[in-house]
């Protein structure tokens, strides 16, 4: 081997587990009320956006002469 060369040493399972639970800890959990009222401003934006945009789809469809 050179110097260069990396061995990967197996972890113990504890080990993993733990890494694993540091991670799921680390992940952005959405509690505070401020970002929850944000989200929920959101949401509807997105949802009639979709619509909106579903709508434009079953409009250019349905009328073929919009598909320039």
């Amino acid at each position: 081997m050179t110097g260069n060369d990396s061995v990967m040493l197996p972890l113990p399972p504890d080990a993993v587990s733990e890494i694993i639970n540091e991670f799921i800890r680390r992940q952005h959990v959405y509690s505070e009320p401020a970002h929850i009222f944000v989200i929920a401003c959101y949401l509807p934006l997105f949802l009639v956006a979709l619509f909106a945009n579903c709508l434009v789809i079953f409009v250019v469809f349905k009328y073929h002469y919009m598909r320039r």
